[in-house]
């Protein structure tokens, strides 16, 4: 898969469009399921939650929509020095 056919773009939903809207409301659901195990106390202890989800989401969470590839790699354009370095490591781990 070429750079170009993996780049992320921002989904704006049509009305009533269901695949888009499944899209945004899996996730939701993924942050609701983060956010929920815990008790907040004061709202800024849920913002921070929040944060460290986002940041998660975005830099180490590897999504198989994207060749294994985290949404940072994509969207900076590392994504085929990433993928080459992951094949390399899938071929000496099979070996």
């Amino acid at each position: 898969m070429r750079q170009k056919d993996r780049q992320v773009q921002q989904i704006r939903p049509a009305p009533y469009h269901l695949l888009t809207q499944g899209k945004i409301e899996r996730i939701h659901h993924t942050i609701q399921k983060v956010v929920k195990h815990r008790s907040y106390n004061y709202p800024w202890e849920l913002a921070q939650a929040i944060e460290a989800f986002v940041e998660y989401n975005n830099h180490d969470r590897y999504l198989e929509a994207l060749d294994s590839l985290t949404l940072i790699d994509v969207s900076s354009g590392r994504s085929d020095e990433v993928g080459n370095h992951i094949e390399q490591i899938k071929h000496e781990t099979l070996r």
